[in-house]
């Protein structure tokens, strides 16, 4: 293959150079060719490699490092003020209808309430006070400093 050419034989692989960067350069041809070329991943340029292969590589360099970003941008990244707020809404209004669930209604079944405990004891904890859907300030302290015990005391009184 060409890559290897250009270690093999630099010379009669340097005038089809340009024709391989305008191929890379082409819409999602840098990120399958990545694939299959491990030195062109990153944005790093390995020392060991010739001079047609770095040159290859710093014609290229914006595109890895664009490439780079985009792979390590995470969801929060995106996240507004209003976004967050709203995902802290609703996860207080999921956390409210499991309390309505568990205490004011009687049909549930064990295995309903069971379920409904695991999901609650599998979810992140809230910070002490911060439930506001919770029938008073000192359940919403009771919830955040022990979750399972007061929920599961709740649950068998109802």
């Amino acid at each position: 293959d060409f890559w290897t050419d250009l270690d093999k034989n630099p010379a009669a692989a340097t005038p089809y150079v340009q024709d391989f960067t305008r191929l890379l350069r082409q819409p999602d041809s840098l990120p399958l060719v990545q694939l299959v070329l491990p030195e062109l991943r990153g944005t790093c340029v390995p020392e060991a490699i010739n001079e047609t292969k770095q040159r290859i590589l710093a014609d290229i360099m914006d595109l890895r490092e664009e490439i780079s970003r985009v792979e390590s941008t995470q969801q929060a990244d995106f996240d507004d003020v209003f976004y967050q707020e709203e995902k802290q809404i609703f996860e207080e209004a999921e956390i409210y209808r499991a309390e309505l669930l568990l205490f004011s209604s009687g049909s549930l079944t064990d295995s309903k309430k069971d379920e409904l405990l695991q999901w609650w004891g599998n979810r992140p904890a809230p910070e002490v006070g911060a439930v506001r859907g919770s029938s008073s300030t000192k359940d919403a302290q009771r919830i955040g400093q022990s979750d399972r015990t007061v929920l599961r005391s709740r649950a068998n009184e109802a």
